[in-house]
């Protein structure tokens, strides 16, 4: 198995079942007029039924990384406040 990089999606395509999911990935950036260009990077091809088993598995990978965030949250919020007492 190979692994592919993308710096985010780009366009997503549903037509005769199908599923196209465009993955664009950072090509250049102009610091000086903070513009960013984004060129394609590959494409994804999968029937629907795979995508909406795919959104499910986002859905709770999204539910575990807020967790995370909150419970790291939580701890900085404790312990700068227990550092000021």
């Amino acid at each position: 198995m190979s692994d592919l990089f993308a710096d985010r999606l780009g366009n997503i395509t549903v037509a005769s079942g199908v599923v196209r999911l465009d993955f664009l990935r950072l090509t250049s950036l102009d610091t000086e007029n903070q513009k960013a260009e984004l060129n394609q990077a590959f494409r994804l091809v999968m029937p629907i039924d795979g995508m909406l088993q795919s959104l499910e598995l986002l859905e709770q990978m999204k539910a575990t990384i807020l967790e995370q965030l909150k419970a790291r949250q939580e701890e900085i919020n404790l312990s700068s406040s227990t550092s000021v007492n």
